[in-house]
C-alpha cells in the first residue's frame, strides 16, 4: 500500500498522520513540542519530529519505503534561520516572540506602516519574522550578523 504523511509543528503539539491515496487516515502520532519560552531549539524539535514520525512507522508496522510523499505545516510566523555557511542556527523564535515589541510601537507610528502591510498583507505583530529580524539587528547582533537564510515555521 502507499501512503502519504502529513506533519503539523504546532506551538503544542506534534502531529503526524498517514493517509491513503483518497486521504483516509490510516493511523497517528503526536508528542508535545519542545518550546519552553518563545525560543527554540531547531535540534531539538527536529530530534522530537523525527521521534514522532519513527513512532507512528514502528507502532504501525508501516514500511518506510511505502510513504510516497511529506506535506508539513507549522505554526505560522516566527522565525527560523541558517547561517552563511548553510547551517542551521541554535536559536529560532515562535510566533509569540514578545521582545520586539518595542520596534512594533515604533512602526505602529511610521508613516510606513502602510507600505509594510503592501509586503506582508498582516497588521505587524512581535512575533513576525520582519520584528524578529529587527530585534536581533538591534539586539542580539551576534546572531543577525550570522544570518545567510530566514524562514518563517
Amino acid at each position: 500500500m502507499k501512503y502519504y504523511l502529513g506533519m503539523d509543528i504546532g506551538h503544542t503539539k506534534i502531529k503526524v498522520g498517514l493517509f491513503d491515496k483518497n486521504g483516509n487516515n490510516i493511523c497517528f502520532s503526536s508528542a508535545q513540542t519542545p518550546f519552553h519560552s518563545n525560543v527554540i531549539e531547531p535540534a531539538v524539535l527536529w530530534q522530537c519530529a523525527a521521534l514522532c514520525i519513527k513512532k507512528l512507522i514502528m507502532e504501525n508496522d508501516i514500511n518506510k519505503d511505502d510513504i510516497k510523499g511529506i506535506s508539513c505545516a507549522g505554526h505560522g510566523n516566527g522565525l527560523y534561520l541558517i547561517d552563511k555557511g548553510g547551517k542551521v542556527m541554535d536559536e529560532a523564535y515562535t510566533a509569540t516572540f514578545d521582545l520586539a515589541q518595542k520596534y512594533v510601537d515604533t512602526y505602529k507610528s511610521s508613516p510606513r506602516i502602510e507600505e509594510l502591510y503592501g509586503y506582508t498583507l498582516q497588521k505587524i505583530w512581535s512575533g513576525q519574522p520582519l520584528m524578529i529580524l529587527n530585534y536581533l539587528k538591534n539586539e542580539r547582533k551576534d546572531i543577525f550578523d550570522k544570518i545567510g537564510t530566514a524562514f518563517f515555521c
